[in-house]
């Protein structure tokens, strides 16, 4: 599995208003998000879930590799079967495509389609897994963060933080980056946009601020 942008974006951007002590990775995939919250977050617990084999038995490889494999476990479980908890951060980079054809690879549909861990499931049990003053990261398509925010908000959540992503300056925004918390905020929520390129692989200086703690090219 590769490394992808979204992961990145997310890994590096999530939770940044809280220390947690305890943080769910879910869907973890590679273990990328799981490795970059405990490179960040040096005294947290983190736990780790994916449905598929193939992928935990990457992520194993890649978290036994690591300085942070005393700090990380990883379980074969959906989120919705889940019954550790709760936890201070919960980070997704979810299933998004719905309603649209698939490869016939079952590993790489599950992880792009959403059958598995639909939004309303993903609201609800994130809800149901979080302390009080927990927040719950994600990164999702732009065109669809209306209708996660309408299902959070339904299961108690509120939103915290918003973060529109665009692949290039004055481009369209292809990823929206969202945080909810069970809390109910003292302020208004945070709106900011951010631009990963300024020109073709010519970065922006808030997406080098962002990454620069985990590519050594930046």
């Amino acid at each position: 599995m590769k490394v992808g942008m979204d992961g990145t974006l997310l890994g590096s951007w999530a939770g940044q208003s809280t220390s947690p002590e305890r943080i769910l990775d879910v869907g973890t995939g590679t273990g990328l998000i799981a490795l970059m919250c405990a490179q960040r977050f040096p005294e947290a617990e983190i736990d780790a879930i994916d449905i598929q084999s193939e992928c935990l038995g990457q992520a194993q490889e890649n978290v036994d590799d690591s300085p942070f494999s005393e700090r990380i476990k990883l379980h074969a479980s959906s989120l919705q079967d889940f019954q550790c908890g709760p936890f201070d951060l919960i980070v997704c980079n979810p299933p998004f495509f719905k309603n649209s054809s698939k490869t016939g690879q079952s590993g790489r549909d599950t992880a792009r389609h959403d059958d598995s861990l639909p939004f309303e499931e993903l609201a609800a049990h994130s809800a149901r897994l979080l302390t009080p003053k927990g927040i719950l990261s994600l990164i999702i398509p732009e065109d669809r963060a209306s209708e996660f925010m309408t299902l959070a908000e339904k299961n108690g959540l509120h939103l915290l933080n918003s973060m529109k992503v665009y692949g290039r300056v004055g481009s369209v925004a292809k990823r929206r980056m969202l945080e909810f918390s069970p809390a109910i905020p003292k302020e208004a929520p945070q709106l900011k946009e951010m631009a990963v390129e300024a020109d073709v692989k010519v970065w922006t200086e808030e997406y080098k601020d962002l990454l620069r703690d985990f590519y050594i090219v930046l």
